[in-house]
């Protein structure tokens, strides 16, 4: 996948977009740089509820992922989306439900610490804050969803 089309996509993630001035286009570059494009097969599980997570987030570039809770109906997710950032504010680091690809995805998926470190490393303090309480809120919606 062109690396401009990626861009493209994560800039048009809503958590992302919502981002204010030019913090969403930072936000997307360091994704680029510390993130790997791959491809997800059909039926291929990335999360597992209440499991520990690789401290991975993703961006869904391509295709539908299909989202399962515990007491909660399934869902699908469409790109552009962020998956993964509701594990960064649960204190337990667990993963709150099984991600599946529905059909073949395309995801730049990345580590969380290097997200943070990258961001700390290269945005300022009230940066780095906008975009915690951005992706913390955007975590409690799907967390509560």
């Amino acid at each position: 996948m062109d690396m401009d089309k990626v861009r493209e996509v994560i800039l048009q993630v809503p958590v992302i977009h919502s981002l204010p001035g030019d913090l969403n286009e930072k936000v997307a570059d360091v994704i680029i740089d510390i993130g790997d494009v791959r491809r997800v097969a059909e039926g291929q599980v990335m999360t597992r509820e209440n499991k520990h997570g690789k401290n991975r987030g993703f961006v869904l570039l391509k295709g539908v992922i299909g989202i399962q809770k515990a007491d909660m109906p399934y869902s699908k997710c469409r790109p552009p989306e962020l998956l993964g950032e509701v594990m960064q504010f649960n204190p337990k680091g667990m993963r709150t439900a099984t991600l599946t690809a529905r059909e073949e995805c395309w995801v730049i998926r990345f580590q969380w610490n290097e997200f943070w470190n990258a961001l700390m490393a290269n945005f300022s303090e009230a940066e780095v804050a906008t975009v915690r309480e951005t992706l913390e809120d955007r975590a409690w919606e799907h967390f509560t969803a």
